[in-house]
C-alpha cells in the first residue's frame, strides 16, 4: 500500500511542478504581446500629437480649443509612454510583477482576449520555465508539510542504559 501512496505522491508533485512551469513559461510571452500593443499605442498617441499639432484640420480651429486638444494628446501621448516603459525597462526577474502593477487594465484586457499562447524558444522563456519549476516544487512542498506532519508516526526516544561504576 506505501507503493501506492509513493505513486500518488510522485504523480501529484509531478503534476504540479508540470502546471506551475506551464503558467510561468507562458509569462513572456504574454509580456511580448503586451508590449507590442503597447508600443502600437504609443505610436498612435504620437501620431495624434503630431496631427494635432500640424494637422491642417487642426489649424483652421481656434486657438483655444486646439490647446486643449494639445493638452489632451500631450496627456495621452505621457500615459501611453508611462505604460510602455513600465513593462520594457524592468528587469525579466519583475516584469510579471510591472504587468501586474503598472499595467493599463484596458490594454491587459485586449491583451489576454487576443492573446495567441507560445511555446517556450526565446531564453527569457526557459528562465520563466525553470522558475515555474522551482515555484511548483515548493508549492507542493508546502501543500504536502501538513499531511507529512499529520500521517508520519511519532519518534520512539530511546534511552541509553548508563551502567554502575564497577
Amino acid at each position: 500500500m506505501t507503493w501506492m501512496l509513493e505513486l500518488l505522491d510522485r504523480f501529484l508533485a509531478g503534476a504540479c511542478i508540470a502546471v506551475a512551469s506551464l503558467i510561468a513559461s507562458q509569462v513572456h510571452p504574454f509580456a511580448e504581446q503586451y508590449t507590442a500593443r503597447s508600443a502600437a499605442m504609443l505610436a498612435q498617441a504620437e501620431a495624434k500629437l503630431e496631427d494635432v499639432q500640424t494637422g491642417l484640420r487642426y489649424q483652421t480651429m481656434s486657438d483655444v480649443a486646439r490647446g486643449d486638444l494639445e493638452a489632451a494628446a500631450k496627456e495621452a501621448l505621457a500615459k501611453a509612454a508611462r505604460i510602455h516603459a513600465a513593462v520594457t525597462e524592468t528587469s525579466i526577474f519583475f516584469r510579471p510583477f510591472a504587468l501586474v502593477r503598472s499595467g493599463d487594465a484596458a490594454l491587459s484586457d485586449e491583451t489576454w482576449s487576443h492573446y495567441v499562447p507560445a511555446l517556450p524558444s526565446s531564453p527569457q522563456s526557459i528562465t520563466y520555465l525553470l522558475l515555474g519549476m522551482v515555484i511548483g516544487l515548493i508549492l507542493y512542498e508546502l501543500i504536502r508539510f501538513p499531511a507529512v506532519l499529520l500521517f508520519q508516526e511519532p519518534r520512539r526516544r530511546r534511552f541509553k542504559k548508563r551502567g554502575v561504576l564497577g
